[in-house]
């Protein structure tokens, strides 16, 4: 081992602590060595002998479905309840599409994602990967990713076993009230207990995975229940497969609390609570209960900052974490057992951190951090980037009044909060400049659809993205300058390595390396430290933000200061420069990357500007880049101007929908300097022309 992989090594430890590295060696010694498959083996009759009446060696009474209806504590969504009618008082609500998804995954076509539709097949081959059309091996869960290689992204197998197309079915069940789509929940878990033994396969290897299917039975119960096609032998089954899953989560729930600080641990905790609250009759129901109430009220709630931001630094995995929770919250309140006033604290701030960040056009955020196209409620008709849903939700539980005027995002109120909440007043929303200094999310505003949202803060905690100082430019409605997403985790990996580093987002790059280093498949060491050097807002129109970093101190000896600035509605100044020590100085490759949204476009060039014309679907839209030296004088530099072309080259694609890309232009204006100063002009014709004849570049 040379001295580089030592120093690493010792830096992976210590991000992770004495006690975390010694779980975390301790965990793979058991997996690797097959004593996890020794102490939990494969059990593939365990449904069975619950069906066979030895189930009271796990219950402390027997309970039958008509007693459960009876006794069962509050859930949000009340059984005995029509919802026909409020589901078509709802604006937007598109009823063909609804039944459409619902006829096609009841064939094994589901929308994964929200995006694809895939062929999963009738009845559904639980552990296919439809985009190698290869299925993943029955072996022990602890020995499931030993295939990957072969099999592909296990992603792809986990979208179907989350069942989140039961909710198609059962928003069909309520708009027609006929009892196939209850026959077709039934039908699909009695096949999914045939194809999934106790701890076999991939559908056993993640606890989130267990955690988030549970939610998604305990919602399709609640809402079936009362159906005449719903058996006593279907609420068998569920209570058998309950209890398997929340023994299996209590079991190995270690691992999300000390190796995973981030959404997993959050939807494991509500998984045990749930199953405690909703199976009471388990012998373990109160252990798990306590466990994952305690959690949520304590050690989950560290993962959010004090300003509203959340630990894994993506839009994504927040809205997944707040979903979990506002599960979470509506059982605790229903059951009268609120939990305490900081969870409603975490729900305010991060509504004004995600709305500041809001295209009010179509309720779409930054595609900012990493994201697997997790959804844990795709109960609405809204795109999967449409954020209002989540923001309508988070503000009733705070206000108890709506947040935004009549729409389809009012279905997750009607299922969090029932009809009143549909017929609460609304209060209008007034976006304003923000700065988030613990998360670094800073925001410029001119209005609902013009912004401009800028990455500065120093990490925190284990991070996705490689990213600090990039750019979000929003204008008119369009995301001309985007973030590029993940597209894939666990395949074409070269697509994961690109997206996370920093060549692919808006910001400068220093001898073609990444801010930090990606040292695992989701892991960075020597986490960039950063400051904001100021956020300006006057009441005089004034708007602009800067900060650098010094994640390029460490190898290049150089650090990145960016300056922002509003100019006009249709007028945005960047200015880059890369400065360093004297001493320490030597010729680096500096390249200014911009990500920009695709359209066609025609290359310009004059005196010392060159960049792109694109012709938007709102007008043209310019985007200028200019060089100098320390002293103020004009420098040659390359653009290069790259559309996504193949499979093999990630530059110039995005994905905002995971397994989904898209192609995009990256522009990189390249120069060989020891230091350097760039700055871009971004705007429309008129705006940009303006400025560039008032000479205010500040050189």
């Amino acid at each position: 081992m040379n001295f580089q992989k030592i120093k690493n090594t010792m830096e992976e430890i210590r991000l992770l602590g004495i006690r975390g590295t010694c779980y975390r060696i301790l965990y793979e010694l058991k997996n690797r060595t097959g004593i996890k498959e020794y102490l939990e083996p494969i059990d593939k009759d365990a449904v069975d002998k619950w069906r066979k009446n030895l189930s009271r060696d796990v219950c402390l009474e027997e309970v039958c479905l008509e007693n459960w209806i009876k006794k069962t504590k509050a859930f949000f969504v009340d059984s005995s309840l029509d919802y026909r009618r409020y589901l078509k008082e709802i604006r937007g609500l598109e009823e063909d599409k609804i039944l459409k998804a619902a006829q096609n995954a009841s064939k094994g076509k589901i929308r994964a994602f929200s995006k694809n539709l895939y062929n999963y097949g009738y009845p559904k081959r639980w552990h296919l990967n439809p985009m190698r059309n290869c299925s993943w091996p029955r072996v022990h869960y602890s020995k499931v990713m030993k295939y990957e290689r072969e099999c592909g992204d296990i992603k792809l197998v986990w979208e179907v076993n989350r069942f989140g197309f039961v909710f198609d079915y059962v928003r069909a069940y309520h708009l027609t009230g006929d009892s196939v789509w209850c026959r077709a929940f039934c039908r699909d878990l009695k096949s999914w207990e045939e194809e999934n033994p106790y701890r076999q396969g991939a559908n056993w290897s993640s606890g989130q995975e267990l955690a988030i299917r549970v939610l998604v039975w305990i919602f399709a119960l609640f809402n079936f229940c009362r159906d005449k096609a719903f058996s006593e032998e279907d609420f068998k089954r569920i209570n058998a497969l309950m209890y398997l899953h929340g023994e299996h989560i209590y079991n190995n729930i270690d691992y999300a609390l000390r190796a995973v600080h981030n959404n997993h641990l959050i939807g494991e905790a509500l998984a045990l609570y749930a199953i405690g609250t909703y199976f009471p009759w388990f012998k373990h129901s109160r252990k798990w209960k306590e466990t994952g109430r305690n959690l949520l009220e304590n050690e989950c709630l560290k993962q959010f900052y004090p300003d509203g931001g959340y630990c894994q630094n993506s839009h994504n995995y927040h809205r997944l974490a707040l979903h979990y929770y506002l599960w979470g919250y509506r059982i605790a309140e229903l059951n009268k057992e609120p939990f305490s006033s900081d969870v409603l604290q975490i729900f305010w701030r991060s509504l004004e951190l995600l709305c500041a960040n809001m295209n009010m056009r179509n309720g779409r955020l930054p595609n900012y951090g990493a994201n697997d196209g997790a959804l844990l409620n795709p109960w609405t008709c809204c795109d999967f980037s449409d954020f209002r849903p989540l923001l309508s939700a988070l503000n009733y539980a705070v206000n108890k009044n709506k947040l935004f005027v009549q729409g389809p995002w009012e279905e997750e109120l009607l299922w969090f909060f029932g009809p009143d909440a549909l017929y609460s007043p609304s209060k209008k929303l007034i976006l304003k400049d923000k700065s988030f200094e613990v998360a670094g999310l800073h925001v410029l505003r001119q209005s609902g659809d013009n912004f401009l949202a800028f990455r500065c803060g120093t990490i925190r905690d284990r991070f996705g993205q490689a990213d600090q100082l990039h750019l979000d430019v929003w204008w008119k409605g369009l995301n001309i300058a985007q973030d590029p997403g993940s597209y894939l985790y666990n395949d074409k990996t070269w697509f994961h390595e690109y997206f996370v580093s920093t060549a692919a987002h808006n910001t400068v790059t220093v001898n073609d390396r990444s801010q930090m280093l990606l040292y695992r498949r989701f892991k960075f060491l020597y986490w960039t430290k950063a400051k904001l050097l100021s956020f300006d807002v006057d009441k005089a129109g004034k708007k602009e933000v800067a900060g650098e970093h010094y994640g390029y101190e460490r190898k290049e000896g150089v650090v990145h200061r960016r300056k922002v600035k509003v100019v006009s509605d249709d007028l945005f100044l960047v200015t880059d420069e890369i400065y360093g020590r004297e001493r320490a100085l030597k010729k680096h490759k500096l390249t200014l990357n911009w990500l920009v949204l695709d359209f066609d476009y025609k290359e310009i060039a004059f005196d010392e500007w060159k960049g792109i014309k694109l012709k938007t679907s709102k007008g043209d839209f310019y985007i200028l880049i200019s060089a100098v030296n320390k002293e103020a004088k004009n420098l040659s530099f390359d653009l290069e101007i790259i559309r996504g072309k193949d499979d093999r080259d990630p530059r110039g694609w995005i994905s905002r929908y995971y397994a989904c890309k898209e192609q995009s232009l990256c522009l990189n204006a390249i120069i060989y300097q020891k230091e350097a100063k760039f700055f871009t002009i971004l705007g429309n014709k008129d705006a940009v022309g303006d400025f560039l004849r008032s000479k205010e570049i500040p050189l």
